[in-house]
């Protein structure tokens, strides 16, 4: 590293490598030997100066774990939020398709009034139960209401589907 004095700059030099810290240490300590000698200071000011930098380096101490607290934290949350984010988009595509089903019957729908054949989209008619099996998820059954009943069974023989329990 270098420091560049009028701006108080500190950038990597690449022709020296200082990757071992005892390099650094070298280099720094033969910069400070070019530079003017100190004036004498006294015990007082010495032992002031050094209460100081301990208290400083204790600062720095106090402020990393504080950082990586934060860090932890960070990444922690960043986790959460992301996987809410998948269960969100999730939930907004089933709810997506499902208000896209039901746009589709919002719209008039066009039915024979005899047969009760349906008119798709592309102008043919097919059975309601075609035309919901093709449109929704519903699966047509097939049964007998009470009325209908004895239309098709009029001597009273009831069939086992007619929705009435064989007791």
């Amino acid at each position: 590293m270098v420091r560049h004095e009028r701006k108080g700059v500190i950038s990597m030099n690449k022709s020296q490598p200082w990757n071992e810290p005892s390099a650094l240490r070298t280099a720094a300590e033969a910069r400070l030997r070019q530079r003017p000698a100190p004036k004498i200071v006294v015990e007082a000011d010495w032992l002031r100066t050094q209460h100081e930098l301990e208290v400083h380096r204790i600062e720095l101490e106090m402020q990393g774990e504080e950082l990586r607290r934060i860090q932890v934290e960070m990444a922690t949350t960043e986790g959460t939020h992301r996987e809410r984010a998948v269960v969100l988009e999730e939930q907004n595509r089933v709810l997506e398709g499902e208000l896209a089903k039901a746009r589709r019957f919002r719209k008039l729908l066009p039915i024979c009034a005899e047969c009760k054949k349906i008119r798709d989209e592309k102008g043919e008619w097919r059975p309601v139960e075609v035309y919901f099996g093709k449109h929704t998820d519903i699966t047509f059954t097939h049964g007998l209401c009470p009325e209908c009943l004895p239309k098709y069974f009029p001597d009273g023989n009831e069939s086992p589907h007619s929705g009435k329990n064989d007791s």
